[in-house]
């Protein structure tokens, strides 16, 4: 895959997700039910500015059909922290519950309501946005393409991402 351009998502995100193999209960086991109280908000909802070599690209939003993709400062999405022990997770704030999380394949990012939740690392100083999941930061392919991952492989762009 490395090198050659992703396909472009069909489908909606959550039916991608749910025909994903690498994402069972026994791949990832013990993962917190986020929709519970036992976690703590960490803040207020903030949009996701996106950088690539020092300029700014764009936002972190979403197509209708819950992939992530690099937006207008207008269509962002904000974002809810919700830090569970060591962990961070983020929450869609408007439209229908859902978490951002990671695919498998082409490891893209998008929105999704699902029973295994991606943590995710953030260094507020860098802008190093990391999904535990692939163990890669916020990338992307092109600005043609204008989908966002979670993919360190040859070819794909790394993000940095602030919280304004």
């Amino acid at each position: 895959m490395s090198d050659t351009e992703p396909e472009k998502p069909s489908g909606s995100f959550a039916d991608y997700m749910e025909r994903d193999p690498h994402k069972t209960k026994s791949a990832l086991p013990n993962m917190p039910q986020l929709a519970s109280d036992s976690g703590d908000h960490g803040g207020a909802p903030k949009r996701l500015e996106l950088f690539a070599d020092g300029v700014s690209i764009g936002w972190l939003g979403q197509d209708t059909d819950d992939w992530c993709v690099i937006a207008t400062e207008d269509s962002a999405v904000s974002l809810v922290p919700y830090v569970y022990g060591e962990s961070i997770y983020y929450l869609r704030e408007a439209g229908p519950y859902a978490q951002l999380e990671v695919s498998a394949t082409y490891e893209n990012v998008g929105f999704y309501n699902g029973d295994i939740p991606v943590a995710w690392g953030y260094d507020a100083s860098t802008g190093i946005l990391t999904s535990f999941y692939t163990s890669a930061r916020l990338s992307y392919w092109s600005i043609d393409d204008g989908y966002i991952y979670a993919n360190g492989r040859s070819g794909y762009k790394p993000l940095t991402a602030f919280f304004r």
